[in-house]
């Protein structure tokens, strides 16, 4: 329908440049002017026309799509921008989160610990263990023969492990057993407090206990 409008416009628009039909007398008619044109100015028209409504079509297509193709660059750009924000107010708490699984596995790993190093427990405190306490106290000579009767397992697992101990080595570890420490042991035994650690040490090589390893726990594992 525009482009009959079109035609139609330019056809009135330019009929004063197109040929006029003389009259007889030598007068022009009046209207002849304006609307009658030769076969040829026409067709020249039409193809100028059509031409023209060509060319303003191709030209909104262009400016259509171009405009489609700045619509499409500014949504990818706000999604992106969208997408930043969003990372940045999830790192915060995604470094919480992290700190607070950390903190809550270092604490599962400790308690692990815990288990592992009570995997073997005190010995029971039995009439034996006061009785044993109150002879390595006063350092009685039948302490030690005392100790192998009232732990007689305790005593044959060490042995069986260590059998090169001496009559002394494992009366300290029978101490050690009583969860005497180091000062009462220099102090019932009469001896002083860096001989003790001296025996200790060498009770610690002698058993080829490592350095990492507690003396006490490891004796007590016998139990």
């Amino acid at each position: 329908m525009s482009y009959f409008l079109f035609v139609f416009f330019a056809y009135f628009t330019s009929a004063s440049s197109l040929t006029t039909l003389p009259m007889a007398g030598g007068k022009d008619f009046p209207c002849v002017e304006r609307g009658v044109t030769t076969p040829a100015n026409i067709d020249i028209f039409l193809h100028i026309s059509h031409d023209n409504l060509f060319s303003l079509q191709a030209g909104e297509a262009q400016e259509y799509s171009s405009n489609t193709t700045k619509k499409t660059e500014t949504i990818i750009g706000a999604f992106f921008v969208v997408l930043v924000i969003v990372m940045l107010a999830l790192i915060p708490k995604g470094l919480l989160i992290y700190f607070v699984w950390r903190k809550s596995r270092n604490k599962k790993q400790d308690d692990n610990t815990e288990v592992a190093g009570n995997t073997h427990p005190e010995p029971k405190l039995d009439i034996y263990f006061e009785e044993m306490q109150q002879l390595g106290k006063k350092n009685d000579p039948i302490f030690l023969k005392r100790f192998t009767e009232v732990y007689p397992d305790f005593t044959r697992r060490l042995l069986h492990k260590h059998p090169q101990l001496s009559k002394s080595e494992l009366s300290l570890c029978a101490m050690i057993f009583l969860n005497f420490s180091s000062k009462e042991i220099a102090e019932y035994t009469f001896i002083q407090h860096r001989s003790v650690q001296t025996n200790r040490s060498r009770l610690r090589k002698k058993m080829r206990i490592s350095s990492h390893m507690d003396l006490y726990r490891y004796i007590k594992s016998f139990a």
